[in-house]
């Protein structure tokens, strides 16, 4: 399996990204260690250009350079937990897991490099017919051992990858570790795929071909990109614009979540909005100043619910619970729809001029710390605002003791 050109190139294209960016923060252990990552890359794919392997295999003994490039993959492996440690368990603790991960991959190391020595493998056939037809598999005792250790290493990666993914704070770092995350998947896949053509091939239960080997390849190819975007990411993508550019996006995204609930609000409350947008399209996209008009969107519903107050109806609210567990809806969207159907019933109340007979509670959610918090409550409600399957028996049925204003 040889490795394109290009390939090659964006490797050490993005290892010089990386070097620079390592630059910035020289004692960041998490960025020294991938730096490692995209090194042994580099060289792994590097050595397995034609020109190379031929080279360096005919000064020693065929296959070195292929066994030299699984070394250098399972380094890279390796690295590639390491930088997730540290930055999980900044220091001793990353550490000392490092240095036991470390001892055990130079002992895989040593053990493939005496199977390669002592154990007969098919490298000069595997050469000869490399790219024809007739194209046989690369095996022996060592490969297994490689895949099966490598596809250790991209299985754990893949859980730390994903799991720092879910905290980050960054576009860019979220979604290079999740772009590495999903090379570690491939990776595992290209591993399963290459100890399935193994075993098929010496068993006789899968022809030689140049099918099977083009599939190994190509994961492999899918997999070593995506590492080279996915640790690169977090370097230049916020130079880029792109954490801008997300930010800027999701602002957008939630003004327009939250416009079913303020437009309801705004109707009965006209003055809330004290420079409201007159387009359609500017009513649900702002555009320009997103976080303001997110800000002041929240403040005006907030304001719009506090002069709303005297219809929230508690028996509304009990009402929604008690229609909420028969319908088996999932708690996590309960409390949400709770408050979109009192705030609906309160509207309807307000219009009729039917105040509360039992004043509602004030959901503990309203009394988050901070705007994001907020928003996010208020964005939840948005969204089951529209909703009408959970709204209770008409108003005047569900209050007892009803004034009229």
């Amino acid at each position: 399996m040889s490795v394109s050109i290009v390939v090659v190139g964006i490797c050490w294209a993005g290892l010089l990204a990386k070097l620079w960016d390592l630059r910035r923060n020289p004692r960041n252990h998490a960025t020294r260690w991938l730096c490692v990552m995209l090194i042994t890359i580099s060289l792994a794919c590097s050595g397995q250009l034609r020109p190379v392997s031929d080279r360096v295999d005919g000064l020693t003994t065929p296959g070195t350079t292929w066994v030299l490039a699984n070394c250098l993959t399972l380094v890279a492996g390796l690295a590639a937990q390491a930088s997730f440690l540290h930055t999980a368990n900044p220091g001793e603790a990353a550490v000392r897991k490092v240095r036991a991960r470390l001892w055990l991959t130079v002992a895989v190391i040593v053990v493939i490099a005496i199977l390669f020595l002592t154990v007969k493998s098919n490298y000069a056939e595997f050469h000869a017919k490399e790219g024809t037809a007739q194209q046989v598999p690369a095996t022996g005792a060592h490969s297994y051992l490689y895949v099966a250790y490598l596809a250790v290493l991209a299985a754990a990666g893949t859980q730390a990858a994903l799991a720092y993914a879910a905290i980050a704070d960054r576009f860019c770092l979220r979604a290079g570790l999740r772009i590495t995350a999903t090379g570690m998947a491939v990776t595992v896949l290209y591993g399963v795929t290459k100890v399935v053509g193994m075993a098929g091939y010496q068993l006789g239960l899968l022809p030689a071909g140049k099918y099977t080997e083009s599939v190994i390849g190509s994961l492999f190819t899918v997999a070593i990109l995506l590492f080279m975007l996915g640790s690169t990411l977090p370097a230049w993508g916020p130079r880029a614009g792109l954490d801008t550019l997300a930010d800027w996006s999701a602002l957008n995204v939630t003004y327009y979540r939250l416009f079913p609930l303020w437009d309801a609000l705004s109707k009965a409350f006209p003055d809330i909005a004290l420079d409201a947008p007159r387009s359609w399209f500017g009513r649900r996209i702002p555009l320009r100043n997103a976080s303001l008009a997110v800000y002041r969107r929240v403040i005006e519903i907030l304001d719009a619910r506090l002069r709303l107050r005297p219809f929230l109806d508690e028996q509304v609210a009990d009402s929604a619970r008690g229609r909420i567990e028969e319908a088996g809806i999932p708690a996590a969207r309960a409390d949400a729809i709770v408050e979109a159907t009192v705030l609906k019933e309160a509207l309807a109340a307000h219009r009729q001029g039917i105040a509360a007979g039992t004043p509602a509670h004030t959901p503990e959610s309203y009394f988050h710390d901070g705007t994001a918090a907020q928003t996010a409550w208020l964005t939840a409600v948005a969204k089951e605002f529209p909703a009408t399957v959970l709204r209770p028996r008409a108003t005047t049925d569900l209050r007892a003791g009803e004034v009229r204003r």
